[in-house]
């Protein structure tokens, strides 16, 4: 019997290191192998990625869903998306290196109680490819710390993912970005205006006479941008004013119809193009290119600049 406990103790004694060096083998395997990897590499791996969402701490997230080839932001009624801002998210995605790997700690695991984000990448049947949980940079870490798909690693990132909560920053925008040597005329409820070439300052059309403050007017609506956005069919047109309508046109015949509606303190916008008669030049392009982004939409300004709009008068 003694001599059994000897030859247990002596196996112990043998095979316990040889299992130690093959644990901290495989963790330097890991280490080694993942040090300048790609982070999200399930994502770079599947041509059909279908949508990413982005969670953050503060319980705003936002939604990007591919569409026909576009990527569109669930949380507005799926308008489209920023194309600067999504073509720089999926290049962060998978341009996004390891630096480090390491076993996680409950002290790692302390660097993502707060202000963490959540990214989440799925592919087109809606099975999840990649769900990372990202840390704001530490002031003395250029790297993020990461956790990925329950590996129970943490990991140092290189990169930014200092991404914006805010949905209006997600959002196609400007709505509009008229320049003012390109307005041939504005028409409006109470005044109208024209002019015949960009040289020429806009007159009021019944007078003649020039009018220089729809310089001021025209800023409004130089590079104008939205908090907001929902469909036609989840905007309740019923519920609000119509406080203004505009006709602009430009010098190159494009024709913008912009409604103005108003209630408790909101004002959103409704475009619709059109072209002048017997144009051409690029006005038929533009019209193609910016129909989709306008119809059907309702854009949430604003409410300084509503109000400016709506009580703008000669």
């Amino acid at each position: 019997m003694l001599k059994d406990i000897k030859i247990a103790v002596l196996l112990l004694c043998f095979v316990v290191p040889f299992a130690l060096i093959g644990v901290h083998k495989n963790h330097q395997q890991a280490l080694t192998l993942s040090r300048g990897n790609y982070f999200f590499e399930r994502t770079r791996d599947t041509a059909d990625v279908g949508s990413i969402v982005i969670n953050f701490d503060d319980k705003n997230s936002i939604s990007l869903i591919k569409k026909d080839g576009l990527w569109r932001i669930k949380e507005a009624d799926d308008y489209y998306a920023s194309f600067a801002k999504t073509n720089a998210l999926v290049k962060l995605i998978y341009n996004t290196f390891i630096h480090r790997l390491d076993k996680i700690t409950d002290i790692d695991n302390k660097k993502f109680d707060d202000k963490a984000i959540k990214i989440t990448s799925y592919n087109e049947a809606g099975d999840i490819l990649d769900l990372a949980i990202i840390a704001p940079k530490d002031k003395n870490n250029k790297y993020h710390y990461a956790k990925l798909n329950q590996t129970g690693f943490v990991y140092q990132l290189e990169g930014d993912f200092s991404l914006s909560p805010v949905l209006a920053d997600w959002l196609q925008m400007p709505i509009l970005h008229i320049a003012y040597n390109q307005i041939k005329r504005i028409k409006t409820d109470n005044f109208d205006v024209y002019r015949r070439f960009k040289a020429e300052e806009l007159k009021d059309i019944q007078s003649g006479r020039e009018v220089p403050q729809m310089q001021r007017f025209a800023n409004y609506l130089w590079y104008l941008g939205a908090n907001e956005v929902r469909h036609a069919t989840h905007f309740k047109k019923q519920d609000f004013e119509l406080k203004k309508t505009i006709e602009l046109t430009t010098l190159n015949g494009v024709i913008y119809h912009i409604s103005l509606f108003h209630n408790n303190g909101e004002y959103w916008l409704n475009i619709k193009l059109e072209r002048e008669k017997l144009i051409s030049g690029d006005a038929p392009f533009i019209l193609k290119e910016n129909k989709t982004l306008y119809e059907g939409w309702f854009f949430k300004i604003n409410p300084d600049t509503g109000e400016a709009i709506s009580s703008f008068g000669l």
